[in-house]
């Protein structure tokens, strides 16, 4: 039951609902200046395009190294817990555990990146799709407006970096992207569907997109593809689609 309080001080209606809302004020991702181990952290897309195999540790590591700072400094919270913190002991041990099984995941997904070449070509060509997306997008709204534009005027670092939670929901997410067996792909009763738990307009929507990407990527990477064998159309319904006989190039 809600009472709709209007501009006077006192409630003119009375109305009920099925389900509870509640008004989540948009969030914003931490940045170097919340925690400086994140400066070290490459986090453009265009750079990260182009990053070489074995260069990723360098480039993602310290992503890792952060998160695991954070777990630290709460686990001390739990060794000696304050008086609201104690009666929730036990809840705050589980959750840092799963924070430890996340940390684990997404060093797994660093890992990948140096050891596997379709891995690591399915992730290049995630964020050079994501950081052109991202460069076009701000480019049409600003067409849109009717401003004077170009889109090499937005292809500037700060258009086109992962926040922190984007990035490590991608790298925690490659292992079992690139191999079906993964346990957290094929476990009877410990296999995993990931949320990201953001209010809207944090960024969500980039991280989920990225993850198929890579899968794509993965996928299409283990498909020969020579003269002759034309890509399927990716229509959803049965067409009329004669693809032909000598594409030799990426889908469209």
């Amino acid at each position: 039951v809600v009472a709709p309080v209007p501009a006077r001080d006192r409630a003119m209606q009375v109305q009920t609902r099925t389900v509870p809302t509640y008004e989540v004020e948009r969030m914003d991702a931490p940045t170097a200046q919340d925690i400086p181990a994140l400066a070290a952290v490459v986090a453009d897309m265009q750079v990260l395009a182009k990053t070489a195999d074995a260069d990723f540790a360098a480039a993602l590591g310290p992503l890792a190294a952060a998160y695991e700072g954070w777990i630290v400094e709460q686990e001390q919270r739990l060794v000696a817990p304050t008086a609201d913190l104690a009666p929730h002991h036990a809840s705050g041990q589980l959750a840092m555990a799963n924070c430890r099984r996340t940390l684990a995941r997404i060093r797994a997904g660093i890992a990948l990146l140096g050891s596997n070449p379709q891995a690591a070509e399915a992730f290049r060509f995630a964020n050079r799709a994501m950081w052109q997306q991202r460069v076009r997008s701000l480019y049409t709204r600003a067409v849109r407006r009717g401003q004077p534009a170009e889109p090499e005027q937005f292809d500037i670092p700060a258009n086109r970096r992962w926040y922190p939670f984007q990035m490590a929901f991608i790298l925690l997410n490659l292992p079992a992207l690139a191999d079906p067996t993964d346990p957290d792909r094929s476990d009877p009763t410990q296999a995993l569907a990931d949320l990201l738990w953001f209010p809207t307009g944090g960024g969500k929507t980039e991280a989920y997109l990225a993850s198929p990407l890579s899968r794509w990527r993965i996928a299409a990477s283990r498909i020969p593809f020579t003269a002759g064998r034309a890509w399927p159309c990716s229509c959803a319904t049965p067409c009329g689609c004669s693809p032909s006989s000598s594409s030799s190039g990426p889908p469209r």
